[in-house]
């Protein structure tokens, strides 16, 4: 089966290349790139030129649509395909049904064709996913950071909320005597981590896009920075904020204002 077949590679002009071993060394694919590079427009003008890759000379006999075929480091480059027996190092087969059958099959017709050769084997996701593993392990340490990070910081919060709750307890009775709204007391105590939490938002941006910035620049493409997952970022921290500092806010809305000024 052919390449463009099992990794659905669309051809956009042209046919595949053709099996056997008379065909194999003088037939050429090309990609929309390397169209390019050539100068052509049309994927049409490509079909029968003469071209000659390292020591090969052959004839383009298909055009195919751009595809990555490293990762996304690199940027599209001009592409040749081309079957050479003689560099075969490795098979890939696109499989459907049950991957345990399959894999059986594909061992038994290998020690059948190669009965001295080792059989090995790995998915193409995983082949795909190693070549980002410095991003994979760059991902979890900054979670493990950011999860401890957040512990620290909601201690921290609870500790020193319930200080603050502590320290405004008469100013609590005072305002509850004077008919201020329960929203008005419990505002006592959430204001100033609401307010720090904004204000630290506020400062983080700068430096989550410049984060973002250096990070995609080793990309050849890159999506553009996400404000809506910034603003949700910062949602959900206003939202933990508020969660942490709710029981303290609400032991001012229940004081009982007689208790505490007699107590003054």
């Amino acid at each position: 089966t052919a390449f463009t077949d099992v990794f659905d590679v669309p051809l956009i002009a042209g046919r595949n290349l053709a099996t056997g071993v008379g065909k194999e060394v003088t037939e050429f694919l090309i990609n929309q790139r390397m169209l390019t590079t050539l100068g052509m427009a049309d994927p049409e003008e490509a079909l029968g030129l003469s071209i000659t890759v390292e020591d090969r000379s052959g004839t383009v006999v298909g055009v195919v649509q751009d595809f990555h075929f490293d990762n996304l480091r690199a940027p599209l480059t001009g592409l040749f395909i081309q079957q050479r027996t003689d560099r075969f190092s490795q098979i890939a087969v696109r499989m459907a049904g049950n991957p345990t059958d399959n894999l059986a099959q594909l061992q038994a017709a290998w020690k059948t064709a190669f009965p001295q050769a080792l059989f090995e084997y790995r998915y193409y996701e995983d082949a795909l996913a190693s070549s980002y593993q410095p991003e994979a392990q760059l991902l979890r340490g900054l979670q493990a950071a950011t999860l401890l990070i957040i512990l620290v910081s909601a201690l921290g919060v609870l500790g020193l909320s319930e200080y603050m709750a502590q320290a405004k307890l008469k100013e609590a009775g005072v305002r509850k005597v004077l008919g201020a709204s329960w929203l008005g007391v419990y505002w006592l105590n959430g204001r100033v981590f609401v307010t720090m939490t904004a204000l630290a938002g506020v400062l983080a941006l700068p430096l989550c896009w410049w984060g973002y910035r250096s990070f995609s620049a080793g990309f050849a493409y890159a999506l553009p920075f996400q404000w809506s997952l910034f603003s949700l970022g910062l949602g959900l921290s206003l939202f933990l904020m508020l969660g942490l500092t709710l029981y303290h806010g609400l032991r001012l809305v229940w004081v009982n204002p007689v208790k505490i000024l007699r107590q003054e």
